[in-house]
């Protein structure tokens, strides 16, 4: 499962909130299931270094500080009632705000460059938030918005069938 995912929106906040323990829980703990999320950032948020970039760079710069402590922060993030009090989860999760401050400012960012060519490339750039579900990147199904669980649960099953579970 790829998510492109905006930390500001509403309908990003609840798929983590609502959605995601449900998939967690049946799919992702068992391991027939792997997620992995993407930002959602478009050339203007890279260029004008606004706040969708920065809530990236944070992230991009905690999974190369203390990459074990990654998901959980970002996963705790989308239960902030304001994104700016991701400052006060750094504590939280032991990261020191000076490393995450030169981890940015000597950071190219390539990572986010990826996404935003991904976003920008695929159309996803209207669209909040978007999911890809597949085997390898290959025939993904393509879920946008924020589908019921039960969308998801079949989908993934589809795919789980194909490969035998």
């Amino acid at each position: 499962l790829i998510s492109f995912l905006d930390m500001e929106s509403e309908a990003s906040r609840y798929f983590m909130n609502d959605i995601f323990p449900k998939l967690d829980e049946e799919f992702i703990k068992t391991g027939k299931l792997k997620f992995y999320n993407k930002y959602h950032i478009k050339k203007k948020d890279f260029n004008e270094k606004n706040n969708k970039f920065l809530y990236a760079s944070y992230f991009i710069c905690i999974k190369s500080i203390k990459r074990e402590v990654y998901y959980p922060l970002y996963f705790e993030t989308f239960k902030l009632d304001k994104i700016k009090d991701i400052s006060e989860l750094l504590g939280k999760y032991n990261i020191s705000k000076q490393m995450l401050d030169e981890c940015i400012q000597e950071n190219s960012f390539d990572e986010i460059k990826l996404d935003l060519l991904e976003v920008e490339n695929f159309g996803v750039a209207g669209i909040l938030p978007r999911f890809y579900v597949g085997i390898g990147g290959v025939d993904n199904t393509i879920l946008d918005g924020v589908p019921k669980y039960l969308k998801f649960n079949a989908t993934i099953r589809r795919y789980g069938f194909l490969i035998g579970n």
